[in-house]
């Protein structure tokens, strides 16, 4: 994340009790692989799942970046 005056800001997500749920979405590297989906409406980002998300699994979203890389 960039401030406005160009320094840098990291978010630490080590501590579960101090970071959210976004610190388990990982990338898909296939669409098999994948359980949700991203979309923007408006300025906001959502996620929706596509798949049953059994519990201890992975979060997993195929982005336009990461497409790029699968393919």
């Amino acid at each position: 994340m960039e401030k406005d005056d160009g320094a840098r800001e990291y978010i630490d997500a080590h501590d579960e009790d101090q970071c959210n749920w976004m610190m388990f979405v990982r990338p898909a590297t296939s669409v098999t692989e994948q359980n949700l989906v991203v979309y923007q409406h408006g300025g906001d980002i959502y996620f929706a799942v596509i798949k049953n998300i059994e519990p201890r699994q992975e979060l997993k979203v195929i982005s336009s970046h990461t497409a790029e890389f699968v393919n």
